[in-house]
């Protein structure tokens, strides 16, 4: 049996030659096609601090995962008369709602291991005065000596021996030197 390698309306080719000539008509060459470009900022810093210089219909896209425009393709195009770069696409859309919280895990396996202690809260709100009255605290230290004081009224001047100072009136201060009555004694002894 004869296999059929080539067949159109025109031709038919049966068999396997030993060779098949094939000519193909070749087109100008076309217009180069864009060269795409990644970086990690905007493409207007990206190329200001290059030496390339972008052709139209050139792509770039901003690869910066901490950048607000992660993801997003641009084209370099023609507008009013000068070349800016335009959005093509994004990959990534706007973050969505937070969805509701998942159940609850089951309780892990007890730990003989403390973790660590955690920072110390902030200082709370001072409570309501207390009507208890708290114990006596301990004496504290002796404080230091304080400075001599003014010069008293002290003792009045004069008197003799065996005189005593004694109060004249009720009054503060209101004393005189007196001599003591000399009293006899008496003593019954006993037979």
């Amino acid at each position: 049996m004869v296999d059929l390698i080539v067949s159109s309306e025109n031709v038919s080719a049966i068999g396997g030659p030993a060779s098949v000539n094939v000519e193909v008509d070749f087109g100008p060459q076309g217009p180069k096609g864009s060269t795409i470009y990644a970086g990690n900022t905007d493409p207007d810093t990206f190329f200001a601090s290059s030496e390339i210089e972008p052709q139209e219909f050139d792509i770039y896209v901003d690869v910066d995962g901490d950048g607000g425009n992660y993801g997003v393709f641009y084209q370099y195009r023609e507008s009013l008369g000068s070349y800016e770069w335009a959005v093509l696409a994004q990959l990534f859309g706007p973050t969505g709602a937070t969805g509701p919280t998942g159940p609850q895990g089951q309780r892990g396996l007890a730990s003989n291991v403390t973790g660590p202690t955690g920072p110390t809260g902030p200082i709370g709100p001072t409570g309501e005065a207390s009507t208890v009255v708290g114990p006596t605290g301990a004496t504290g230290p002796e404080g230091p000596t304080g400075p001599r004081g003014d010069a008293g009224i002290g003792l009045l001047e004069g008197g003799t021996t065996g005189q005593v100072l004694a109060k004249v009136s009720d009054s503060d201060y209101d004393t005189e030197w007196k001599s003591v009555p000399s009293v006899g004694l008496i003593l019954a002894l006993g037979s």
